[in-house]
């Protein structure tokens, strides 16, 4: 990573942490101050890179006496690489809860063969998912948080996409 790349993944957790702090993380603010940002640093705003929007689904998950709701955003760049943001109405709501929704998602939409990549994120959390679409086995990675205060773990998820994003532009992988 670059210093100017290090320094934006500094603000951006700062500036979450600071509207988490106040209360004020909604959808659309997630959007504005974490969501966008991350996407134009990754430079996956520009050719050729299409980015598209699935529809929302809702997630009921029953947790003993009580129901989480949430939605799932899924943002897919190449088929092969898939962001998706769950957007809960409160905490307590895990990115594995989103594992399920998002296998089906990359083994449905699957059309080389290839190994594809997703991102699972309530933009505290992370869940990296590999996914061999031939055999149908998929891996996952440890999660990372920004809520961590002994090291930026937000520095590790963005070299790691970056990586991601050469590896779907590859021919073959």
């Amino acid at each position: 990573m670059t210093l100017q790349e290090m320094e934006a993944c500094d603000r951006l957790r700062t500036r979450y942490q600071y509207y988490q702090a106040e209360g004020a993380i909604t959808e659309s603010t997630v959007n504005l101050i974490m969501v966008a940002p991350i996407l134009e640093l990754l430079g996956l705003y520009d050719p050729s890179y299409l980015i598209k929007g699935e529809k929302y689904v809702s997630i009921e998950i029953e947790d003993k006496d009580q129901s989480l709701d949430g939605l799932i955003d899924v943002l897919v760049l190449q088929n092969r690489l898939w962001f998706i943001l769950l957007e809960t109405k409160r905490y307590g709501f895990s990115v594995m809860q989103a594992l399920p929704q998002t296998l089906s998602y990359m083994i449905a939409n699957s059309e080389d063969g290839n190994a594809s990549y997703g991102l699972i994120t309530t933009v505290e959390d992370y869940l990296f998912v590999k996914l061999n679409p031939q055999t149908r086995e998929y891996d996952i990675s440890d999660k990372f948080t920004l809520s961590t205060r002994r090291d930026n773990q937000f520095h590790t998820v963005i070299q790691i996409l970056k990586q991601l994003i050469s590896l779907v532009q590859a021919p073959s992988s």
